[in-house]
């Protein structure tokens, strides 16, 4: 995941203290999904994801209101791989977004054609401003290489003719294209820098490139955990920061997907995956938002702004009865987290600042300025606890989160990776209260979401079933052996 919001104190491995055990945290829900068989289904050779094998679980066709999209040609199967793909244009950390132009020169043909068929968003205001001023700065500065390449090539079109109006023509034709390309590259690139460990030899050569500009509305990839980067060797540290998938990008958005899209860092591919069953004739949807409850009105400014389109999938839909319930699902949930958050800090914090909305991680950006007479009373009965006692306080108010949380999650029919991280978080929170029983269901709940989303070939999936492994033998070893 990129930024984890729900805090877990304590690693899997973690045993409770002995007074800790005397307290019985909430249960949680598992319920939220039929599980996975225990063999996940056959997955694709990513090194095939152009074959015909591949082709055949869909077909791209116009969607309503959407353009193109991905539908299933037949029922696939939660945990199927829909698509395994390398990216055709990728950037470093680091690099300037106007390098893009630089690799889009040297694709060859049909690489072009696919780039320039995608569909794109021009921006708002002064980010389409910026987008121009940048594409202006390139392609003047990079209209002599551009004239010799094209001469290079034959093509008559890109010859520079000595007039001053020809010259102002081809500069015109360059910029209009740089800017399409830039912003195609932002309408349809996944932020793959904060969550996927990616191989050094995936990036193409450097262009030569100028400019700079940050803003932009990039799709986020959930694609592995903060502890693949920390156990990864350093020549598989992140490499790309941003990177653009051709296939992929037909998929259009949904805010209760029934895929998601994950890096593979042993393959070097972008897998999705069907989160659940997809029937023959639907469309195939990702979440181009990272999923942490927001509600309406907030996914659907950052949708426009990044996008520019509005949602109008059945989580959008307020004239729906499941629609409303959705919402108001969403909002139980910020109002718990919000609540929550302020009987975790400091009540004279509380009362400096004031609420801001939330943030991209679903979180309050800012506390209430106020906090209710029971808020009060329940951060001061804190403050004079001992801390152990505390602790344990709040480790059993985090978990009745969690499960406000499940509840949304469920009335949403989300179970993508973010719902499989909160699973792994309870069982941290179980296990360290001394509930290992509950701590090892919560766990493996995790593990079938997770493998559906990433795959049985996945280092993340292979991790975490070594991880639950472990603990199932531990658990098996700490109970009394009856005497024969």
């Amino acid at each position: 995941m990129q930024n984890d919001p729900y805090g877990a104190i304590l690693p899997l491995t973690e045993k409770a203290s002995p007074k800790q055990k005397n307290h019985q945290p909430n249960r949680i829900r598992h319920d939220l999904t039929r599980p996975l068989p225990r063999s996940l289904p056959p997955q694709n050779s990513p090194q095939k994801s152009t074959h015909k094998r591949d082709r055949m679980l869909y077909e791209v066709r116009v969607a309503a209101n959407k353009g193109l999209g991905l539908f299933a040609k037949h029922t696939i199967l939660r945990g199927t791989r829909i698509l395994a793909e390398k990216p055709l244009i990728a950037l470093r950390l680091g690099q300037r977004p106007t390098d893009v132009l630089g690799y889009a020169k040297g694709l060859d043909v049909k690489s072009r054609e696919r780039l320039l068929g995608l569909s794109w968003h021009p921006g708002n205001g002064i980010k389409r401003l910026g987008r121009w001023g940048e594409a202006l700065g390139w392609t003047m500065r990079n209209r002599a290489t551009d004239e010799k390449n094209a001469r290079a090539q034959g093509n008559d079109t890109e010859r520079v003719s000595a007039t001053v109006p020809g010259r102002l023509s081809g500069l015109a034709r360059g910029l209009g294209e740089a800017v399409q390309i830039l912003s195609i590259f932002r309408s349809n690139s996944f932020n793959l820098a904060s969550s996927a460990t990616l191989p050094s030899d995936v990036q193409p050569s450097n262009p030569v490139s100028t400019g700079s500009d940050t803003s932009l509305g990039l799709r986020e990839a959930t694609s592995s955990t903060i502890a693949d980067q920390k156990t990864a060797p350093p020549s598989t540290r992140p490499a790309i920061e941003l990177a653009l998938f051709p296939a992929i990008a037909r998929i259009n958005h949904s805010c209760n997907p029934n895929a998601q899209a994950n890096y593979h860092p042993l393959h070097r591919t972008f897998n999705v995956h069907a989160t659940r069953d997809i029937p023959a004739g639907e469309e195939v949807s990702i979440n181009y938002l990272p999923e942490h409850g927001q509600l309406r009105d907030q996914r659907v400014a950052k949708l426009e702004d990044g996008y520019g389109f509005t949602c109008n999938c059945p989580a959008c839909d307020l004239d729906t009865e499941a629609g409303r319930q959705g919402e108001q699902s969403r909002k139980e949930m910020q109002d718990s987290m919000k609540n929550t958050r302020a009987l975790f800090t400091d009540s004279t914090a509380v009362a400096e600042t004031g609420d801001a909305g939330y943030g991209a991680d679903g979180m309050p950006e800012a506390l209430p300025s106020t906090v209710s007479v029971e808020e009060q009373r329940q951060i001061d009965a804190l403050r004079r606890m001992p801390e152990e006692d505390r602790q344990v306080w709040l480790r059993a108010r985090e978990l009745e989160v969690l499960n406000t949380m499940l509840a949304m999650y469920q009335t949403e029919g989300i179970v993508g990776r973010e719902v499989a991280s909160m699973y792994y978080h309870i069982a941290r929170l179980q296990r360290s209260t001394g509930s290992d029983e509950e701590a090892m269901a919560s766990a493996e709940t995790g593990l079938e979401l997770e493998g559906a989303c990433l795959g049985a070939d996945h280092p993340a999936y292979l991790e975490a079933l070594a991880l639950i492994a472990g603990m199932r033998d531990d658990a098996a070893g700490a109970r009394p052996v009856s005497a024969e």
